[in-house]
């Protein structure tokens, strides 16, 4: 049975048809593209090159006046030392020690008012000097006549002047406690007739608890000083001293090597 063929016309108008069609629908495709390309590059040039937003302007907080008896006890601030504030803080803000991203403020602490003020609204990390509020908290706690004490005891007695048994170095909390002071501690035992102990000699730092770090700290900045856990017995300018120690039968003093910086 013969097969009837397409008219030749029929069969090209289809293929036309299938052409513009699919031609249409690659220009859509590429306008859309195109507009999401544009679209991209308008918002990225709005981050990037786009006015900064102005930083809002801080409320300058109400500050409550010291009440302790240290700070009642000054007198006020006149306009001279005032001036002689700000002239010599701002020789220190911006002089070449500091950058230009320090900021400083200088208040009285009677009410609150500004003496001087450097970049007061630049938000800045606080670093050390939060000691300042440390100090101040103190100072204000404790008063200005505090002292810190750091004690020698011993569980032992004392016979022929030797001490038999154990001694310790019970710190107070002295943030100053320095080589000095321990070189006259033992200064003070030699002069009450001590020359020699029988025990071990144990630094007593417990009385704020365990030598704890905080958890959340880097473990790459516990080496440094700056990162020590708080203690009762504390530092300064310290030195280790190797002993080879002896007493002269002759005159009891106690003989040793020299200190070496530790």
């Amino acid at each position: 049975m013969p097969v009837e063929s397409r008219p030749p016309r029929l069969a090209s108008r289809k293929r036309r048809r299938r052409v513009a069609v699919m031609r249409r629908r690659v220009v859509v495709l590429g306008a859309a593209l195109l507009l999401i390309v544009l679209a991209w590059n308008l918002i990225a040039r709005s981050i990037h090159h786009g006015a900064p937003a102005a930083l809002p302007t801080a409320t300058p907080p109400s500050v409550t006046p010291y009440s302790s008896a240290f700070v009642r006890s000054g007198r006020p601030w006149s306009r001279a030392d005032a001036a002689a504030v700000q002239r010599l803080t701002r020789r220190i803000v911006n002089g070449t020690g500091f950058p230009s991203t320090t900021a400083a403020v200088v208040m009285d602490a009677r009410d609150g008012a500004v003496l001087y003020a450097h970049n007061p609204h630049v938000p800045l990390v606080p670093a050390s000097t939060l000691k300042l509020i440390v100090a101040a908290t103190a100072l204000h706690q404790f008063g200005a006549n505090f002292r810190f004490q750091t004690q020698l005891v011993t569980d032992g007695a004392v016979a022929d002047g030797s001490i038999q048994g154990d001694v310790y170095l019970v710190g107070g909390g002295d943030p100053e406690l320095a080589t000095s002071d321990i070189r006259a501690a033992v200064g003070q035992l030699k002069r009450e007739g001590v020359t020699r102990i029988d025990g071990g000699v144990v630094a007593d730092g417990t009385l704020y608890g365990p030598d704890e770090v905080n958890k959340t700290w880097d473990p790459d900045d516990l080496e440094y000083g700056w990162a020590a856990p708080p203690s009762a017995i504390t530092r300064k300018n310290w030195r280790k001293t190797i002993f080879s120690a002896s007493v002269c039968a002759s005159d009891g003093s106690i003989s040793g090597s020299r200190a070496t910086p530790g």
